[in-house]
Parts: C-alpha cells; sequence; structure tokens
C-alpha cells in the first residue's frame, strides 16, 4: 500500500478514554474496546501506515518495581479501565495481523500524576 492515506496522516496515536466517572465497568467496553476497533477499521480502510495505542502496564494485573510488566496479553487486570485497555491491545495486534500497518502500544508507566495527564505527554 504505497503513497499517503486520505487523511494526510500516517501514524495515529490514541489515547482517548472516558475514565473518571461512575460505574465503568457500563460504559467502558463501549467507549474503549468498540470505540477503538471503529477507529482501527477507519484507518485500515484510509490506508494509515501505523497506529500507537497508549496503554499502561496495569493491564497485566497489579505490577509493582519488584513485579514489573512484562509485555504479555495474557494478564488479569483487576480494573475495568485495565481489563478494557488489554483488550483494545489485543484487538489492534490481531486486527493489523497480515496488513501492512504496523501497531504499536505503548505501556507508560506514569500517565496520570501531579502536572501530568496523558494529553500533557502528548503535546511534549
Amino acid at each position: 500500500m504505497g503513497g499517503r492515506p486520505r487523511w494526510g496522516a500516517d501514524t495515529v496515536v490514541h489515547f482517548a478514554g472516558m475514565r473518571f466517572a461512575p460505574r465503568p465497568e457500563r460504559f467502558l467496553p463501549t467507549t474503549n474496546t468498540e470505540w477503538f476497533a471503529n477507529l482501527v477499521e477507519a484507518c485500515l480502510a484510509e490506508g494509515v501506515h501505523r497506529v500507537v495505542l497508549i496503554s499502561f502496564p496495569h493491564v497485566e494485573g497489579p505490577t509493582t518495581p519488584d513485579h514489573p510488566a512484562t509485555g504479555r496479553l495474557n494478564g488479569a487486570p483487576i480494573s475495568a479501565h485495565a481489563r478494557t485497555r488489554l483488550e483494545e491491545e489485543r484487538l489492534l495486534l490481531g486486527r493489523t495481523e497480515g496488513t501492512s500497518m504496523e501497531p504499536v502500544v505503548l505501556r507508560v508507566g506514569m500517565v496520570y500524576g501531579t502536572g501530568i495527564l496523558m494529553p500533557d505527554a502528548a503535546r511534549w
């Protein structure tokens, strides 16, 4: 698939999601997983060359400096947010297999904290 995608973008970076609302287990399967699936399909249709998914180590379950994440996809995350983000990772890697799109998953160690949120990190 040569050339430039119709959107004019070679790479899409995804770190959106609805996080701080009551009862996330009710909406995250839709907002995180289904809507991300739609994004991946649109990117494939438009010829985007790379999708970068910003994730975090807790998709493997509880992590600590003594028990860090190892990059596996068979974790047992506790929170609804981590469970749906792991599903996004699996979806991206599975759906792009055998295509020309390059899937990238970045498990960022810190995405929230005083003075740092994912949008701030993207601007840097």
